[in-house]
């Protein structure tokens, strides 16, 4: 077990996967330290982090060459790093942000952990990648570990390029471990919204199947992915350069995933499919954004066999409850509940 004493840095710490790794963190007493890309404001973001982080302001990207020292100084001492911060692929960010974040980024913060902590000191990176890294369509395959990495997209190539960084720093450096979590598409606290756009169209009768429908989806709950990321570090001799799937190991369908939608909302059934190309033209007036539209129509078995035999990770939170919560907070929303009394 760690270190009841150990130093614990987060990055992404205002997302909602960061603020529960640091929350939990702190929890078993350990000190902890966090990134931030911009200095604290008087908002809900910085208001939610958990008390007694202690924080640090720079951008991984390292934009301006002064935060460079600030890094630095977060990375001294510190065991254990977890990287979450990373660009996701929308219409906000470019291909060379995500560049700039998930794999520059990246390679910053392993420089400032070498540099800030000479030999001998020893220390462990839990890096969050992405089932996406397997490529948008593997039908009739159950994915592993050590299955073909076929990464398409700027978002994929990216966590992909971020994991050959860190294999090759590691390499170099042995006396910092990595450990690698491809998680999937998470749902719950903090991650409302993209269900939302789904019921919202379920629940006006819009919403329609992706082709048949048959593609298999990936999600993971996020407090689900926090226990495994928690798993990972106190397990961290065991998970020592190794990458581990990171799911709520169910083989969803798309057509059972939006039947589940309309259950949770008594709404009336989907009847009609669409033609995946025609609907991913017309996302964009749904408000829909273009990864949230790919994972819709995506098709990915993931295999958590490793990360339960390894870890004894075993993924507690199922759709089936989580997302008829999810409903009844969609449903009790302002707007929705004056719409069902009028």
């Amino acid at each position: 077990m760690p270190s009841k004493t150990s130093i614990s840095l987060v990055t992404g710490a205002t997302s909602m996967l960061g603020r529960k790794v640091a929350e939990r963190l702190i929890d078993e007493g350990n000190i902890v330290r966090v990134i931030l890309k911009e200095a604290p404001k008087a908002n809900d973001e910085w208001h939610m982090l958990p008390a007694g982080v202690v924080p640090y302001v720079a951008d991984i990207a390292l934009k301006n060459p002064k935060q460079e020292e600030t890094l630095r100084q977060a990375c001294v001492g510190a065991t254990n790093i977890f990287h979450i911060a990373g660009a996701s692929y929308n219409y906000l960010n470019t291909y060379d942000q995500l560049i700039d974040t998930n794999v520059v980024g990246t390679e910053n913060v392993i420089k400032a952990w070498l540099d800030a902590n000479p030999v001998p000191a020893k220390g462990n990176l839990i890096f969050t990648s992405s089932v996406s890294v397997y490529g948008h369509a593997r039908p009739g395959e159950v994915l592993t570990e050590t299955s073909p990495i076929k990464p398409e997209g700027p978002y994929a190539m990216s966590k992909y390029m971020a994991t050959h960084v860190i294999e090759s720093w590691c390499s170099a450096n042995p006396r910092l471990n990595y450990t690698i979590a491809r998680l999937g598409n998470f749902y719950g606290e903090g991650y409302e919204s993209s269900f939302f756009k789904v019921f919202k169209l379920v629940s006006e009768g819009k919403m329609r199947y992706l082709g048949k429908g048959s593609n298999h989806l990936t999600i993971v709950h996020v407090d689900d992915a926090v226990d495994a990321l928690l798993e990972i570090y106190k397990n961290r001799e065991k998970s020592a350069n190794k990458a581990y799937n990171i799911t709520d190991g169910v083989a969803h369908t798309q057509k059972e995933f939006l039947d589940s939608m309309v259950k949770f909302l008594n709404a009336q059934p989907i009847r009609n499919s669409t033609n995946p190309l025609f609907a991913k033209l017309l996302a964009g007036r749904n408000d829909i954004k273009f990864d949230e539209y790919e994972f819709l129509n995506s098709d990915r078995t993931v295999s958590i066999d490793l990360a339960k035999k390894e870890l004894g990770f075993k993924p507690s939170r199922s759709i089936e409850k989580e997302g008829k919560m999810l409903a009844e907070q969609f449903l009790s929303m302002p707007v929705r509940a004056a719409e069902n009394t009028a």
